[in-house]
């Protein structure tokens, strides 16, 4: 008797955990993604993924259960690297029909061709559930690449357009896109470029979708696909993604070797630098130094690239387009050329 009292506690205990179980929603896994260091400055933006980019990342259809389902005529893949001043991205389309807005077009552009990339580098977005927006004060942003236009009209956030650089090309199958970001888009209000070094060492959500059109003009998208659904493993969720209301739902990104940048570690040194301009500089910039002395300049990896004794000009006509740390007397300063 005690025998069967037991088996039918266990019964009972273990017939509870399986109904825990079933009426508890499990936690489902996200996306990761290591992002690579563009350590030689090799990256044009120019419609060739260049080496330095990550392999290539696919996306999923949703919407395949509703009203607008997926259509074999779209697919959308992307790659994407990393410097200290730009996120590069670029996607490259498949679709047989040219949706792109005209320049004139105010209303619902959304709902044209177009790409959308998602940063937050807030990790509270990445990590824990929230439903906090894109708000001035916050570290995330949505930002839209709608096919054929390469001004403002789709990259709305807090850079300045000038910030950016874009190409876009129509192909014989679709259509490419390839960005340069720069992470100044992703920063809170009052914050400035150097801040973005305080996220070196977090994950930071990300997430890219990609939204076909195949009838003129405004009106509806007959499929959409994202890199991290909602919920890719529920066939409800299939049906929508929040990502543009809620960054709760994006995927992970990490930044790859971070913690081996060299001005990580010259960042107290750096608090108090030298004169420099102009900044960006173009073939020359001056350092405002004293007498004749020497300035070497690096790349962001630590490399010597320069060593050069001036009284305060130098020739940086042989340096790529880039941000560079130029030494004088143990003291740091960042500059760019451009």
């Amino acid at each position: 008797m005690k025998k069967l009292v037991l088996y039918s506690s266990i019964c009972a205990v273990l017939l509870a955990l399986a109904a825990f179980s079933f009426a508890t929603p499990l936690v489902q896994p996200v996306r990761t993604l290591e992002i690579p260091y563009d350590y030689f400055g090799e990256i044009v933006i120019d419609g060739v993924a260049d080496a330095a980019y990550s392999a290539e990342q696919s996306t999923e259809a949703f919407n395949a259960t509703g009203s607008t389902g997926a259509d074999a005529d779209f697919t959308f893949s992307f790659r994407v690297a990393f410097n200290p001043m730009y996120l590069y991205f670029i996607g490259t389309i498949l679709d047989d029909f040219d949706n792109g807005p005209e320049y004139t077009t105010i209303d619902s552009i959304w709902e044209y061709d177009n790409v959308e990339v998602f940063i937050s580098l807030d990790t509270t977005g990445s990590t824990n559930p929230t439903t906090n927006g894109y708000g001035d004060d916050s570290n995330c942003v949505q930002l839209r690449f709608n096919r054929g236009l390469t001004d403002s009209i789709q990259t709305p956030g807090r850079a300045a357009q000038e910030e950016y650089e874009l190409y876009f090309e129509n192909t014989a199958s679709g259509w490419l896109i390839e960005a340069a970001i720069p992470w100044t888009v992703a920063l809170g209000e009052g914050q400035i470029k150097e801040d973005f070094m305080d996220y070196l060492e977090s994950i930071h959500g990300f997430d890219v979708l990609g939204n076909d059109s195949d009838e003129p003009g405004a009106g509806h998208l007959d499929c959409q696909t994202a890199w991290d659904m909602d919920d890719p493993d529920d066939p409800a969720d299939r049906t929508e993604d929040s990502a543009w209301t809620n960054r709760s739902v994006f995927g992970i990104m990490t930044l790859a070797d971070a913690s081996d940048w060299i001005w990580v570690g010259l960042a107290e040194r750096m608090k108090n630098t030298i004169l420099v301009y102009p900044n960006p500089a173009g073939n020359s910039i001056n350092f405002g130094i004293e007498g004749l002395s020497t300035i070497c300049i690096y790349s962001l990896t630590g490399i010597k690239l320069m060593e050069v004794e001036t009284t305060g000009e130098v020739d940086i006509s042989s340096l790529k387009n880039g941000m560079y740390l130029a030494e004088y007397k143990n003291s740091f300063v960042k500059f760019i050329k451009e």
